[in-house]
């Protein structure tokens, strides 16, 4: 018993049709789990980031209020806090592409490639 060859045309033709949404939904599965991935790696370190900055303004106002109080004006202890992060503002400004942007850049690659 041979198959006519249309029928044989009709069998290549289903499998490759089912074969394409296997691919189709394989691409669809890889593609959530990076976006899960990525999502899930940003809002752990927003997280951390967030405590962070809670406990260093925190830290800033002690150190502020000590400031002021060894200078004997407690506004005094604020403006040098501000001139420091001014400093730090503007080394951070100059080297933002080493520090800031090839790091980040290099993060969001490596999360893509996993």
């Amino acid at each position: 018993m041979k198959d006519s060859i249309p029928d044989n045309i009709s069998s290549i033709v289903e499998d490759t049709e089912q074969f394409f949404e296997a691919k189709i939904e394989l691409w669809t599965l890889k593609i959530t789990d990076k976006v899960a991935a990525i999502i899930s790696a940003i809002v752990s370190k927003f997280i951390f980031i967030l405590i962070g900055v809670i406990v260093l303004v925190a830290l800033n106002i002690a150190v502020a209020l000590l400031i002021g109080k060894w200078l004997g004006q407690m506004y005094l202890g604020f403006l040098i806090i501000a001139g420091a992060y001014i400093f730090l503002g503007l080394i951070l400004f100059l080297a933002r592409k080493k520090l800031i942007e090839n790091p980040v850049y290099s993060t969001v690659i490596n999360l893509i490639m996993k």
